[in-house]
């Protein structure tokens, strides 16, 4: 009743969930569905929301197993910056965790020298 960017991402993230589960029904209609909301989620966090839009895409096709569209999203992410990411990257850059799960996809493929690319890039401890 009350549309909004939270409202349209839980209902995608629930809707992948039950996707997800072993015995869930009509598993591709629940995938479908749950991109619809995650696309809605997109256009109501506008501009301001790239990298957190693009990451939490990235994150939702990573747990389907879609691999190549987690890594474009998780790049997406990766490329986004704006004033207000500059000024606080602390508490809302998610450069970090999108290069750890690429890091841990291209790792799962076996492709080590891309995976510690990211990890030297982006991972400073």
């Amino acid at each position: 009743t009350n549309p909004g960017p939270l409202a349209a991402f839980l209902l995608g993230v629930t809707l992948f969930q039950m996707a997800c589960q072993k015995f869930s029904a009509k598993k591709h209609s629940l995938v479908t569905q749950g991109l619809a909301f995650m696309w809605k989620y997109q256009q109501f966090r506008g501009k301001d929301g790239y990298q957190e839009v693009h990451y939490n895409i990235g994150r939702a096709f990573h747990q389907l197993g879609l691999l190549p569209p987690a890594i474009y999203h998780y790049k997406e992410a990766l490329k986004f910056t704006s004033p207000l990411l500059e000024k606080y990257p602390h508490l809302l850059d998610l450069k970090q965790e999108a290069a750890f799960n690429l890091y841990l996809i291209y790792t799962s493929t076996g492709a080590h020298n891309i995976a510690r690319s990211y990890v030297d890039k982006y991972i400073v401890i």
